[in-house]
């Protein structure tokens, strides 16, 4: 069995539909590396259609991925951990700009 190759150190992606009515996600977006997953939870649906109209307090979490594949555990305030958000955190605005988004205006 092949496994896939990463051919880009990291993934960004954004997730628009805020406490929608079927998975009651809050709005976020996020960077993804083979080790890693850091999440930047907004929580406002901007007025787009689906979205609900509650805003919840913004906030981070970090998984590692290789040692909680499920995303159970977020490590985004352990101080062992700061250099990694800290360079994840960079990336995700480098990436962010790279595709022309915007953080959203509480970060």
């Amino acid at each position: 069995m092949r496994t896939a190759a990463w051919s880009t150190t990291a993934v960004y992606y954004r997730y628009w539909e805020h406490d929608d009515d079927i998975h009651h996600v809050w709005a976020h977006y996020g960077i993804r590396t083979r080790r890693w997953k850091l999440v930047r939870y907004y929580a406002d649906g901007l007025g787009l259609p689906g979205t609900s109209s509650r805003t919840m307090p913004p906030g981070w979490e970090l998984f590692d991925l290789d040692a909680d594949p499920r995303e159970l555990h977020s490590r985004h305030d352990d101080p062992g951990l700061a250099d990694v958000f800290a360079s994840l955190r960079t990336d995700l605005r480098r990436l962010q700009r790279e595709v022309g988004d915007r953080p959203h205006e509480t970060d």
